[in-house]
C-alpha cells in the first residue's frame, strides 16, 4: 500500500528537518501513520536514489483486565469458570495465560472444585511495544455465581 497525500499535509506540525544530514524526526505518531513511504533526496544537481521504508506505529497497552464468571453446579460439585483477558488502548495484542492453568488466547474456560482451594491465574498481554499484565485468585464454593470484573492499571 502507497500512501500518497499532498506535500506535508499528513505530518503538517510534525515534521522536523536537519539542513545539515539527511533525515528527518516525526513526532507524537500514531497507528493512523502507518504505511509505506518513499524518501527522495537531493542535493543540487544529484538525486539520490528512492528508497522505501513500511513504519507500522502500535499504541502500548495501558492497563490489562481480567472478566470472570463462575457458576456453581451441583451435579458436580464444582465451578464451571470463564476468564476473559482484555488490554486496553492497544492492538495486535497477543496472550498468555500462568498459574493454575495455561493458555495462549484471551478466554479461558475450567472446571473448579472446593477442594481445590483458592488458585491464582496470571495473565499477560503483549503486543510489539510493551506488556502488561494482571492477576486474579479463585475459590469455588456452593454461594459462587457472581460476574465480577476486575481492573489492574499501571
Amino acid at each position: 500500500m502507497h500512501q500518497s497525500r499532498p506535500r506535508g499535509a499528513q505530518f503538517s506540525g510534525r515534521l522536523k528537518g536537519a539542513r545539515d544530514v539527511i533525515g528527518v524526526t516525526l513526532q507524537d505518531l500514531q497507528p493512523q501513520d502507518s504505511g509505506t513511504f518513499s524518501i527522495v533526496a537531493t542535493v543540487p544537481g544529484k538525486q539520490y536514489p528512492t528508497q522505501s521504508i513500511k513504519i507500522s506505529i502500535q499504541n502500548p497497552i495501558r492497563a490489562v483486565q481480567i472478566e470472570k464468571t463462575q457458576r456453581w453446579l451441583l451435579p458436580t460439585n464444582s465451578c464451571d469458570v470463564d476468564v476473559t483477558c482484555a488490554a486496553l488502548g492497544a492492538e495486535n495484542v497477543s496472550y498468555q495465560w500462568s498459574g493454575y492453568r495455561l493458555g495462549s488466547e484471551a478466554h479461558l474456560q475450567f472446571r473448579l472444585s472446593p477442594a481445590e482451594g483458592a488458585v491464582t491465574l496470571n495473565c499477560t498481554a503483549t503486543n510489539k511495544v510493551s506488556s502488561r499484565f494482571a492477576t486474579e485468585t479463585l475459590s469455588c464454593s456452593s454461594e459462587t455465581g457472581t460476574n465480577t470484573l476486575f481492573y489492574l492499571a499501571s
